[in-house]
């Protein structure tokens, strides 16, 4: 299996070997990093990159606020 980091989620996520959920994570390359070949690789970028999460859910806030301003 293979390990993500989820910048919107801000956690690390394990995804088993041979499931589609892996390909999904694969091509969603704006929220999730990866993959790393162990746990303590996805928390090294993690740690490495402390404002990661909350700069993703800005950047999410203001597309929403563009997009959906009225």
């Amino acid at each position: 299996g293979s390990w993500f980091y989820s910048l919107r989620a801000d956690e690390i996520l394990f995804v088993p070997k041979d499931t589609s959920d892996e390909y999904c994570l694969l091509n969603c390359p704006q929220e999730y990093v990866g993959p790393f070949h162990t746990k303590q690789g996805a928390e090294a970028y993690k740690t490495s990159h402390p404002n990661a999460s909350k700069e993703f859910n800005k950047m999410l806030k203001e597309m929403e606020e563009f997009y959906f301003a009225q």
